[in-house]
């Protein structure tokens, strides 16, 4: 494989990095391979049946490394849209890892009302866990949808 090659600096890549102009200053971002390759390795270390059975705090720790570490390296690259996006999502997958550890939705209900979570949002936590007839308050009756 060639490793030595001119090109324009937009078209080619160096260390992870790509450039671009903006306005009249040069500015580099991460290439789309390493911010493919930071998905997938989060991905891979937060496999449901893995990460459940992990303590949380395990796994929290050992996240901060890998992202820690994306960022430090990357940190001299325009990287505040991407990492607003990719912040989103592994809420998403935390908060997932959670909800999965609670195990329960008379659990999930009561760990949800402690963190004074929303009616609202409870009702679409039971819907999603499709638990719709389950007695989740306690009371012998089902709660209503509206």
């Amino acid at each position: 494989q060639q490793k030595t090659k001119v090109v324009r600096p937009t078209k080619g890549q160096f260390l992870g990095f790509t450039f671009y102009k903006a306005k009249a200053v040069w500015k580099c971002t991460p290439t789309k391979d390493r911010k493919k390759r930071l998905y997938s390795n989060i991905q891979k270390y937060m496999e449901r049946k893995h990460a459940v059975s992990r303590p949380l705090s395990v796994t929290i720790k050992k996240l901060n490394q890998m992202i820690r570490g994306w960022i430090r390296y990357f940190k001299i690259s325009s990287i505040k849209g991407f990492l607003e996006k990719f912040g989103q999502w592994l809420r998403h997958k935390v908060r997932c890892i959670i909800i999965k550890q609670w195990k329960r939705p008379r659990t999930i209900y009561k760990n949800l009302m402690k963190l004074n979570i929303g009616v609202d949002v409870i009702l679409l936590m039971k819907i999603y866990l499709n638990a719709l007839t389950l007695d989740l308050d306690g009371t012998g009756e089902v709660l209503g949808i509206l």
